[in-house]
């Protein structure tokens, strides 16, 4: 192998790395992102359905669910749970049930909000 093939060797195998490197990150860069993206708007929509619910000027559970059925910018397979204190549901958004359990109940409440993960479900 003459002195040529080897530096185009080095070159393409120091490239391909760099290359390499620079898109890894860039994908690690981007999927943090869209999950603190997703975050926030699990957030902003759950803290604009208790504030709908049961703020100064509270709109009724069926007037929230028409609107919410209607609403544009509704997240993939988006569900609202909102429970009181005795952990009775008081407002459901859809048909698919999430069974959420006591203890996260209780967590929600000591630490004033929780996320988690049930499968391909990102929970708030």
């Amino acid at each position: 192998m003459n002195i040529r093939t080897r530096l185009t060797l080095l070159f393409t195998v120091v490239v391909s790395l760099l290359l390499l490197l620079f898109c890894v990150s860039l994908y690690m860069v981007s999927a943090e992102f869209r999950q603190r993206e997703y975050r926030e708007r699990l957030r902003a929509e759950a803290t604009t359905s208790v504030e709908l619910l049961f703020g100064r000027e509270t709109l009724s559970p069926e007037l929230f669910k028409l609107l919410d059925r209607n609403h544009m910018t509704v997240l993939n397979d988006e569900e609202i749970i909102i429970y009181n204190y005795q952990n009775k549901i008081i407002y459901e958004s859809g048909t698919d049930f999430l069974n959420v359990r006591k203890a996260d109940l209780d967590r929600v409440r000591l630490t004033g909000e929780a996320f988690w993960r049930e499968g391909d479900r990102e929970i708030i």
